[in-house]
């Protein structure tokens, strides 16, 4: 197999590792835009109706519309780390999915007006942790391939970096499993994952980007941390990129 290189077809990891987890990026990048992307197939299950057994299949729809999707949101997404750039790319991704998802977001809008706040965080919790399921194992598939003695040092290190991103992308769902209103952790879960995204479709200069990501976003994680909790951040972050409670000079 190939290595992690500038194009999509130089990926160690086989096709259709990239398309099952490209797929479960996108559920994330759209439960990120709007929780009650999470809740579909929870009122699917709940109201057996024929509107609600017809609601569009989300899976079968991105399979349909990922290229077109991934290709369109690595466009806009940011080259700075900063709020301000991430909530201008926010609202461009949003535009983006109701251009291509118009049936479902129109689903939405129903869905609204169908659960309570009590279901709605059922939902959020339930696809939460099927989602860090699915990160752990994008881990390991990454983790496997970085430990051959033959990728070269520089492959290693954007493995590593890929890595801690989906790391931290974690550790922000374990987050939100305490805080799902948080509107902070979710726009930083959505770049974090579109980011991701990009990098595993072979985009690989957002891996710079994704650094400069992941010294942005650590400090949301270092508010209310315990000592041990700030410790395993800064090992994540990395020595040269150092957290807010760490010294800079």
């Amino acid at each position: 197999m190939g290595s992690l290189q500038s194009g999509r077809g130089h990926w160690a990891l086989p096709e259709v590792v990239i398309d099952k987890y490209s797929d479960d990026l996108l559920m994330g990048v759209l439960d990120a835009i709007d929780p009650y992307f999470s809740a579909i197939p929870y009122v699917r299950k709940k109201h057996q109706t024929h509107r609600f057994r017809a609601l569009p299949r989300l899976r079968e729809l991105l399979d349909e519309k990922r290229d077109v999707l991934i290709s369109r949101i690595t466009q806009v997404l940011p080259k700075e780390a900063s709020r301000m750039h991430y909530l201008k790319a926010q609202s461009e991704v949003l535009k983006i999915f109701e251009e291509e998802l118009a049936d479902v977001m129109d689903e939405i809008d129903e869905l609204m007006h169908i659960l309570n706040e009590n279901e709605l965080r059922n939902s959020i919790r339930t696809d939460i942790r099927r989602q860090m399921g699915l990160l752990n194992s994008m881990r390991e598939s990454i983790l496997e391939i970085a430990s051959d003695p033959e990728v070269p040092d520089e492959e290693f290190e954007r493995y590593m970096t890929l890595d801690q991103g989906i790391a931290l992308l974690i550790k922000l769902y374990e987050k939100m499993l305490e805080d799902w209103k948080n509107p902070e952790l979710s726009i930083y879960i959505l770049m974090l994952s579109l980011r991701i995204l990009a990098i595993l479709n072979g985009k690989l200069e957002h891996i710079p980007l994704l650094r400069k990501d992941i010294v942005e976003m650590v400090p949301e994680l270092e508010r209310d941390a315990s000592p041990e909790e700030v410790e395993e951040l800064i090992k994540l972050v990395g020595k040269e990129w150092p957290t807010s409670s760490t010294p800079t000079s």
